[in-house]
């Protein structure tokens, strides 16, 4: 029997937010999924169902989007909303803790635009905004 604290794995709680744990993971997507993930939120509520939307594209090329298109239409998500988020940011330091860092970049997409949006927008631009140097950079062609 393995005794290592590390081999564990614990779903989250039944009770937890379905739009936190699907920004949770977006956090640990590399820049171009995250874009993409942006980029195919419109077409679900469903964060789940935008990510599988992505990673079909990524391997068998889209169905109803492909992977590039994808990152090019997440990334002019990205530009058109930024500056809102910029100006909605309360200076905040970020956090390395994932769900702190996530709660107050989610705060900060709902100070800037509301509730108006989509969860799986809402959860894609959160993490845009904690990672937003790296966004900046592949939605500039970096």
């Amino acid at each position: 029997m393995l005794e290592q604290p590390y081999t564990t794995f614990d779903l989250p709680d039944q009770g937890a937010d379905p739009v936190e744990e699907a920004g949770l993971i977006l956090m640990g997507l590399d820049s171009r999924r995250i874009l993409a993930v942006l980029g195919t939120a419109s077409l679900t509520e469903q964060p789940g169902t935008a990510m599988l939307l992505v990673d079909k594209a990524w391997h068998r090329g889209g169905v109803h989007i492909s992977f590039e298109e994808a990152v090019a239409t997440g990334a002019a998500h990205w530009r058109e909303h930024r500056a809102a988020l910029a100006a909605a940011d309360d200076g905040t330091p970020r956090s390395g803790a994932p769900r702190e860092a996530w709660a107050r970049a989610h705060s900060t997409v709902v100070r800037a635009l509301g509730e108006r949006m989509a969860p799986t927008v809402r959860a894609c631009l959160a993490v845009a905004w904690f990672r937003r140097e790296e966004l900046d950079e592949v939605a500039r062609g970096d």
